[in-house]
C-alpha cells in the first residue's frame, strides 16, 4: 500500500515543463559526457546561469553609464544592482543543487570539487556574497 500511496502522490506532484527545443543543440554537444535526459538538464542549467549573469552585466552596464553621466548613484540604481545580483546568486546557487545531483554518488567525495560547492553556496547567504563581492561597495563611492 505504501509503495501505491508514493506512486499515487509522484504522479499528483506539479510539475514545470520546459521546451526541451531549445535545449537540444546543446544537450547533443555533450552526447559524450551525459544521457540525453541528463544533458537537457544541463543544458537547462547553464542557460539559467547565462541569462541570470546576462542580466547582471547589462544592469551593471546601465548603472555605470548613469554614474559617469551624473557624477552618482541613485537609491532605484542601488536597489537594481540588489535585485539583479540576488537573482544571479540564486541562479548559482540553483545551477550548483543541479551538478550536485548529477555528479550522483561521487559528489559527496571532497576530492571532486562537489561536496565543497554545494556546502558553500548553502552556507553562504546572498548578503554575505553581495559584500564579498563588493557590489555595494563599488558603486556606493
Amino acid at each position: 500500500q505504501q509503495a501505491t500511496n508514493a506512486i499515487e502522490d509522484l504522479l499528483n506532484l506539479p510539475i514545470v515543463v520546459y521546451p526541451a527545443a531549445p535545449l537540444l543543440r546543446r544537450a547533443w554537444e555533450l552526447r559524450d559526457n551525459a544521457t540525453a535526459y541528463d544533458a537537457c538538464y544541463v543544458a537547462l542549467a547553464e542557460a539559467r546561469w547565462r541569462a541570470a549573469r546576462g542580466h547582471l552585466l547589462a544592469t551593471l552596464a546601465e548603472v555605470w553609464d548613469g554614474i559617469a553621466a551624473r557624477g552618482s548613484v541613485t537609491l532605484d540604481e542601488r536597489m537594481s544592482i540588489r535585485l539583479a545580483s540576488t537573482f544571479a546568486i540564486h541562479q548559482a546557487k540553483e545551477v550548483a543543487d543541479l551538478c550536485w545531483r548529477e555528479a550522483g554518488a561521487t559528489a559527496i567525495f571532497g576530492a571532486n570539487g562537489f561536496e565543497r560547492r554545494f556546502r558553500d553556496s548553502h552556507a553562504h547567504g546572498v548578503g554575505s556574497l553581495q559584500q564579498r563581492l563588493g557590489v555595494a561597495r563599488a558603486f556606493s563611492s
